[in-house]
């Protein structure tokens, strides 16, 4: 509702920031493909523990996430 009230139509922000996280997610599988021999099962394993890693760090900031995946 803020953004209809601002005149952001927010089912075109929403629907854009899908399609840039869908993008970057598939060319990151594929450009981490051939160095972490990524197949089918191991790919979701890895989306699961950068989740993790982030969910740690609080979703804030890229410095805190840094430190946190080093130790895990």
């Amino acid at each position: 509702p803020l953004a209809a009230l601002s005149g952001v139509n927010a089912d075109r922000v929403a629907a854009a920031g899908w399609a840039f996280g869908s993008f970057t997610a598939g060319l990151t599988g594929v450009l981490l493909a051939p160095y972490l021999r990524l197949d089918p099962y191991g790919l979701p394993l890895l989306v699961m523990e950068v989740i993790a890693v982030a969910a740690l760090a609080g979703m804030r900031s890229l410095p805190t996430a840094v430190p946190v995946s080093y130790t895990h």
